[in-house]
């Protein structure tokens, strides 16, 4: 009987045992997903503060130089685009200043009467056609009074 007491209670260890184990393989099943969830990773790795100025001061020293030129450049660009501007202005009120001379020139021949030179070239033009077309009508005659002689 004795016997049969320990058996009994050491088969009811063992079940204990096995629902134990089995609960707790129900319960660690997600174990590995959250070591995963639950790890930490290194987003942002810390660099000493000294490292971070070094490379600052070597990115400003390798930067500067090309920054400086540019600049030179584009000042000297901004120079002689000032120049073409103020020569473009000069040359539009000197352009401005003839084109009056000229349209108040040519109202002072209008009102006063003197021809202007495109009109006395085309009275000139006129005569000359005149004078060819009176010679080709006198060549035109003379030859058909050789064809009627002979």
């Amino acid at each position: 009987m004795f016997l049969e007491s320990c058996i009994n209670s050491l088969e009811a260890s063992v079940e204990l045992l096995d629902s134990s184990t089995e609960v707790l393989s129900r319960a660690t099943t997600s174990f590995p997903k959250l070591s995963t969830i639950l790890k930490t990773n290194r987003v942002f790795g810390l660099i000493p503060e000294a490292d971070v100025l070094q490379s600052k001061k070597t990115l400003r020293h390798s930067v500067e130089p090309n920054i400086a030129v540019l600049l030179n450049r584009l000042d000297h660009e901004l120079v002689k685009l000032e120049r073409k501007r103020n020569s473009l202005i000069r040359k539009c009120e000197l352009n401005k200043i003839r084109l009056e001379n000229v349209s108040s020139l040519r109202k002072k021949r209008l009102a006063s009467g003197i021809p202007s030179r495109l009109e006395l070239l085309r009275s000139k033009r006129r005569q000359l056609e005149y004078q060819v077309q009176e010679r080709n009508i006198l060549q035109e005659n003379e030859s058909a009074e050789k064809i009627r002689e002979d």
